[in-house]
């Protein structure tokens, strides 16, 4: 149970993180866009700063993409390893479970020859 809430808060960690990029990436992009709009350049100089900005928005752009499909290969596994774990722990109940059964089973027979139903 103790493994279960240090996931819990790990995926709340990494859900921050996400969207404090997210956020970040956002407004920088907006105060980028802000500062070349409002800056006083000829239309070739604002045309260039603003291919410059989208190449940089571009690339963070990629390098977000790229952790965001690194974390959901991270948590494809995760859930595989819990399906697998959860899988193993019903296995071997039912095996425990069917051990038990074995175990009563002569127990049941020697009762109803003991018992039986005729008798009342």
């Amino acid at each position: 149970m103790g493994d279960e809430k240090s996931n819990a808060n790990e995926n709340t960690n990494q859900m921050n993180t996400k969207d404090f990029m997210i956020g970040t990436l956002v407004g920088a992009l907006l105060g980028a866009a802000a500062a070349l709009l409002l800056s006083p350049k000829s239309g070739a100089e604002l045309r260039a700063d603003l291919a410059e900005g989208y190449q940089n928005a571009s690339k963070k752009t990629q390098k977000v993409a790229k952790n965001v499909g690194e974390q959901s290969e991270y948590l494809i596994t995760k859930v595989k390893e819990t399906v697998d774990s959860i899988k193993n722990d019903i296995q071997e109940w039912r095996a425990d479970t069917q051990e038990g059964l074995e175990t009563v089973q002569p127990d049941k027979q020697n009762m109803a020859e003991e018992y039986p139903k005729d008798r009342e």
